[in-house]
This record gives C-alpha cells, sequence and structure tokens, in this order.
C-alpha cells in the first residue's frame, strides 16, 4: 500500500496502479486500496477503469477524508470522459467532495473547470468558476491549472488585460511540461496585442522547443510554429530562413492552415519567386475567394519579372476584395499601381 501511495506522489502512475491491485487482490473490499487503484488509473487518462474503482471505495464504506478523494476523482473523471453532461456531472460530484473536505486544492480547480465548461452565468459570475480557479490558487500557489483558470476569466470574461498576462505568465512558468495549451494560446494572443514581442518570442520559441523534443501533442502547437514564422517574417532580413524553417513545421501539422501557406510564400518571394508563385497557387486552392493568396501571387509572378501574370492577379485580387473597399486598402496596398509601371 505504502509502494502505491510513494509511486502515485512520484507521478509513477503505472507503478502506483500495480501496487494498489495487489493490495485489492489482498483485501477486496477496502476503501483505501480501492481509491488508490482509481486515482493511479485516473492519472493514466483511464476515465473507465479509475470511475469503476472510486465508485467501488465510496460503497465500501470510507472514511470522509477518502470519500472526498473519491469524489473529487469521480470529477475529474466525468471532465476526462468529456461526455456531453460531464461538466454538469463533475461539478455535483466536486461540490459533494469540497462539502466534506473544503482543502482539497484539486477539486477547488476541477470545479472550476467543470462550471467553465458550462458556460453561460457559470462562467461569468464571479461567485462561480472564478471563485473556484481562486480558491485552488490560494490553497496550491503551485497549481498551474488554477492560475490558467483565473488568467482565461481574465481575458475573456473580466476584460483586465493585465491581471490575465500576470496569471497566464504565472500558469505558463508553472506548467513545465506545458500541458494545457489554452492559457499559453491565450498568452501569446495578448502579448501580440500589446506589442510584446520580446516575451512573445521567447513564449513561441519555449513552445516550439517543447514540441520538437517531444514533450506535447504536436499538433495542438501547429499555431505556435504559425505564430513564431510570422513574428520572423516581421524582423530584418537575416531570419527569414529561420521563417522558413518554423513555417514549414506548422504546416507539416497542419497542412490545410492558409495563412501558414501564405507567410512561408511571403518568405520565398526574395530569393525563390517561382516557389513562391507555386504556394500562392496551392494558398488560393484552400481559399479560392481570399484575395491575400492572389496578392501573394501577384507578388511572386513581379519579382519574377512576369508583369503580365501579376496583372491579372492584381486583377482578381481586386474583384475578390471590391465587396469590402477596407480589405482592398488592407490586401492591395501600392501593389498595383507597381505593376502597371512595370
Amino acid at each position: 500500500f505504502h509502494v502505491g501511495r510513494a509511486c502515485l506522489r512520484l507521478g509513477m502512475a503505472e507503478s502506483a496502479a500495480l501496487a494498489y491491485m495487489r493490495c485489492v487482490a489482498l483485501r477486496p473490499d477496502d476503501p483505501a486500496a480501492l481509491l488508490g487503484v482509481g486515482l493511479a488509473r485516473l492519472a493514466l487518462g483511464d476515465a473507465a477503469a479509475a470511475q469503476a474503482h472510486l465508485e467501488r471505495a465510496l460503497e465500501a464504506t470510507p472514511s470522509d477524508e477518502q470519500a472526498a478523494q473519491a469524489l473529487a476523482g469521480l470529477g475529474a473523471c466525468h471532465l476526462l470522459a468529456d461526455a456531453d453532461d460531464g461538466a454538469s456531472a463533475a461539478a455535483e460530484y466536486l461540490r459533494r467532495a469540497l462539502l466534506l473536505d473544503a482543502r482539497m486544492a484539486h477539486a477547488h480547480r476541477d470545479l472550476g473547470r467543470a462550471l467553465w465548461r458550462q458556460g453561460g452565468a457559470w462562467r461569468r459570475d464571479k461567485q462561480h468558476a472564478y471563485a473556484s480557479f481562486l480558491a485552488a490558487a490560494r490553497l496550491d500557489p503551485l497549481d498551474a491549472a488554477a492560475f490558467g483558470g483565473l488568467g482565461l476569466w481574465y481575458a475573456e470574461v473580466g476584460h483586465d488585460a493585465a491581471r490575465a498576462v500576470k496569471c497566464l505568465e504565472k500558469c505558463v512558468a508553472l506548467d513545465v511540461g506545458l500541458q494545457d495549451g489554452r492559457p499559453v494560446e491565450r498568452l501569446a494572443a495578448l502579448y501580440a496585442q500589446q506589442g510584446c514581442d520580446d516575451r512573445l518570442q521567447r513564449l513561441l520559441e519555449r513552445v516550439t522547443a517543447a514540441d520538437g523534443q517531444g514533450a506535447a501533442v504536436a499538433d495542438r502547437w501547429a499555431w505556435a510554429w504559425r505564430m513564431l514564422g510570422l513574428l520572423y517574417l516581421r524582423m530584418p532580413d537575416d531570419a527569414t530562413q529561420q521563417a522558413e524553417r518554423v513555417l514549414r513545421r506548422a504546416l507539416a501539422l497542419d497542412r490545410g492552415d492558409f495563412v501558414a501557406w501564405v507567410a512561408l510564400g511571403d518568405a520565398y518571394l526574395a530569393g525563390r519567386p517561382g516557389a513562391a508563385a507555386r504556394v500562392a497557387a496551392h494558398a488560393a486552392s484552400l481559399r479560392p475567394t481570399d484575395p491575400a493568396a492572389r496578392y501573394l501571387g501577384a507578388r511572386a509572378h513581379l519579382h519574377a519579372g512576369d508583369a503580365e501574370r501579376a496583372l491579372a492577379e492584381v486583377l482578381l485580387a481586386r474583384r475578390l476584395a471590391a465587396s469590402s473597399a477596407a480589405a482592398w486598402r488592407r490586401v492591395l496596398p501600392p501593389l498595383h499601381a507597381r505593376v502597371l509601371c512595370a
């Protein structure tokens, strides 16, 4: 039993599950052993097995402390299962758990997550999701997810960018393995909105370095590779090769990323206008009505010295953007005049 508990505390969930299963084999109705198996299976992401053992633990006359842990674990199981009614069921289990033991920071955090997922007033009003995240952060100042929840609330509900950045930065600092991508993406967006390019670059380079080492689920970080590529494109010319490399990685993760294709074509323009034109054609096939791809194609043909094809692309882009004068001014700055002069 003590081996299982030590393994679980050290994050060795598989070893903990095996040790606790031996306890259950010796004492099939022991609530502590059943609770241990349930929590270990939960840590491994096996919601069904965790739920079965935690329910058995509740049926085995546990102490109040054990019952609180089992109820909190069942709440986490429902969050993990991601069923349509999972958030409301999770919230009910977690409220029952906190009635028995209000000191469980992880239960407050998971209750906040459940209420956030329910949306509406549960997300909006301060006494619900926000209050749960705040309680978790006060009880455990090292709980990254609690600060992530607070940061998301300030960013999306409270509209307080300064507090959002502060909470999200603490979340990212504590979340060494970058397990949750939502706070990272929101923090990157806030940095971009505030023009904090240095902070944005450091954040994105950390994320992409972790992805490259296999520390994260790769496809969920495609946005970070794309954003880093766009950031490199705004830097001096010596960053263009870095931009190409990063954008190719973004496209390896998401072949349908229109913005990344257009950015890659932009990176190719100066040295490889033919490749830029091919990229523009592919981007146009992804979004035939978006003038940005045609604009890229026009610039590529102009760099290659083909003014006639460039003009054709400009005129097509102009027709696509004609429904919005603002879009026309944004997408086709002085290119039209340059093509005509050529």
